[in-house]
C-alpha cells in the first residue's frame, strides 16, 4: 500500500508543477458533497467498460468520477484500475461533455469506500505539499536536493532534479506509529526502511 501512495503522491505533486489544461467546455456539475481530485495528468487511474475499451479517469471522489469518454448510456458498471489494484462500481452519469462525462458511484459500498480512502488519502497529502526554502535546511541536503516540500500526513518529499523528477527521491510518510521511507532507485526498484517514530 505504500508503494500505491507513494505512486498517487508523486503524481498528485507534479500536477502542480504543470500548466493546468482547462476542459474543452465548462459546463454545469452537479452539486458536490465530496472533494474531487484533478487526475488529467495521471495515466495511472482507468477505467474499463462493458465493450472491452478502457478510459481515463479524469478526476475523482468519494461521491463520483470524471471519465475521459461519452458512453452513450446513463447507467454504466465499471471496474476501476489504480497500480494493480482494481474494483467494480456502477456510476450514473450526471452531465457530458464533448470528449467527458461526469458521474456519481451509485451504489457506496464498503468495498468502493475502503478501495477509494487510502487513494484520496494519499492525494490529498501530495496536494498539500509547500516547499522548504533554501535558508532553513541543512547544507547537505540543500546542495544534494532541488526540491524538498513537506505536508500533512507528516510527509516529506525530497526531489534531487524536477529534470528527472524520480530519479533519486527521498518520501517519508507516516504510518501509524513508524515512519515509512521509500527510495525509488533509477530502475524503479523500492526499496525501504521504517524508522520508530
Amino acid at each position: 500500500m505504500s508503494t500505491r501512495k507513494f505512486m498517487s503522491s508523486i503524481k498528485s505533486l507534479t500536477q502542480k508543477f504543470t500548466s493546468s489544461a482547462k476542459p474543452e467546455e465548462e459546463l454545469p456539475r452537479e452539486s458536490r458533497v465530496y472533494q474531487r481530485f484533478d487526475l488529467q495528468h495521471s495515466s495511472l487511474f482507468q477505467a474499463h467498460l462493458p465493450d472491452g475499451s478502457t478510459a481515463p479517469l479524469l478526476d475523482l471522489s468519494f461521491g463520483g468520477l470524471r471519465l475521459g469518454t461519452v458512453p452513450e448510456q446513463d447507467s454504466i458498471p465499471i471496474v476501476i484500475s489504480v497500480l494493480g489494484r482494481k474494483i467494480n462500481s456502477q456510476i450514473g452519469v450526471t452531465h457530458r461533455g464533448s470528449e467527458f462525462i461526469g458521474s456519481r458511484f451509485d451504489k457506496k459500498e464498503v468495498a468502493l469506500l475502503n478501495f477509494l480512502q487510502p487513494l484520496l488519502g494519499a492525494l490529498q497529502q501530495g496536494l498539500s505539499m509547500r516547499r522548504i526554502e533554501d535558508e532553513s535546511l541543512k547544507d547537505s541536503t540543500r546542495e544534494k536536493f532541488e526540491w524538498v516540500l513537506r505536508g500533512e500526513g507528516p510527509t516529506d518529499l525530497l526531489i534531487a532534479s524536477t529534470a528527472r523528477p524520480t530519479e533519486e527521491v527521498l518520501l517519508t510518510i507516516s504510518r501509524s506509529s513508524r515512519f515509512s521511507k521509500k527510495m525509488p532507485s533509477a530502475s524503479a526498484q523500492m526499496k525501504s526502511r521504517f524508522n520508530s517514530q
